[in-house]
């Protein structure tokens, strides 16, 4: 006997309206954010050049910002004052939190993946400034933060932290050689990500290691090389938690931003499925994998 649906009680619709109206205001607040983030007046994406250093810093800072790791965050945060950098640490570790908790809940960007990767930094108003760049990543898309960070007495620290909007992207552009994709550029990714997950379902390594985003031939094989050995050895541990291997399925591949596409594919077992993203980036005229990497399984349904 069908019955009819039931409607959502009146505290739910309340409850997704208030995450859908929060999330529309940080979308709109994220340009002025950056905007302090960096500096006062139009962002202007400069790449910095490498520094070990504040490279460190910045990566402490990120891991302590996702973990909630307020010790470790006090320790890297410019602020004199020990009550008031209590109070800024804390305040900036609430709206992390509350910003991803949201972000997952409203559904958009599918489940947060607990992984970010750090891209960069650009400079600041002067040489011992800058402001590192994070992409923080969820099954189908990111959030962009801006860590801005001065050397103090020879020393990096903190002194802001804040969501960026769309300055990953835009660093992203200006950091990879060569023209963006063209139109005709976005057929060639579902070939190339399925020649790729292909290539790691089966161990070969000398498909895969031409489609390695690194400079030298020999380094594009140990990295292939590396990322075969490493999917055979899960592939092969799934099957003590899943039961027998059903067989593996390649998911069509969505973008990022214009040069970053994401592409997932699954092994497919009798209980369950192992879930693995590959990172594609547009370098030199053509889509190369920049990372391959076991993921939860809810990103390959999301």
């Amino acid at each position: 006997m069908a019955t009819a649906p039931t409607r959502p009680s009146r505290r739910s619709r309340i409850w997704f309206a208030l995450i859908g109206l929060t999330l529309l205001l940080l979308v709109c607040v994220a340009p002025v954010t950056i905007g302090a983030a960096m500096g006062r007046g139009p962002v202007s994406i400069t790449i910095a050049p490498p520094d070990p250093d504040s490279a460190m810093v910045h990566h402490h800072w990120v891991s302590a910002m996702l973990s909630g790791d307020e010790p470790a965050a006090l320790e890297l945060l410019a602020e004199p004052d020990p009550a008031r950098r209590q109070q800024r640490v804390r305040s900036y570790l609430s709206r992390t939190d509350a910003l991803i908790r949201l972000t997952a809940a409203g559904g958009l960007l599918g489940p947060y993946l607990e992984r970010f990767e750090l891209l960069g930094s650009v400079t600041g108003e002067h040489e011992r400034q800058r402001t590192g760049l994070s992409e923080v990543y969820f099954a189908r898309g990111s959030l962009c933060y801006a860590t801005r960070m001065e050397a103090i007495e020879g020393t990096w620290r903190v002194i802001e932290w804040a969501s960026a909007g769309n300055a990953c992207a835009r660093f992203l552009e200006k950091s990879l050689p060569g023209a963006p994709p063209g139109r005709e550029a976005g057929a060639e990714i579902a070939a190339v990500h399925t020649t790729w997950a292909n290539a790691m379902f089966s161990g070969d390594v000398a498909a895969a290691a031409p489609l390695v985003a690194e400079a030298g031939a020999e380094e594009r094989q140990h990295r292939a090389q590396f990322y075969a050995e490493l999917t055979a050895a899960v592939v092969g541990g799934g099957a003590e938690r899943f039961g027998p291997r059903q067989g593996y399925e390649i998911l069509k591949p969505f973008p990022q931003n214009a040069r970053h596409q994401v592409g997932y594919a699954r092994a497919v077992y009798e209980r369950g499925q192992l879930c693995f993203r590959a990172d594609l980036h547009y370098r030199e005229g053509q889509w190369l994998v920049n990372r391959w990497s076991l993921v939860i399984p809810e990103a390959c349904v999301a």
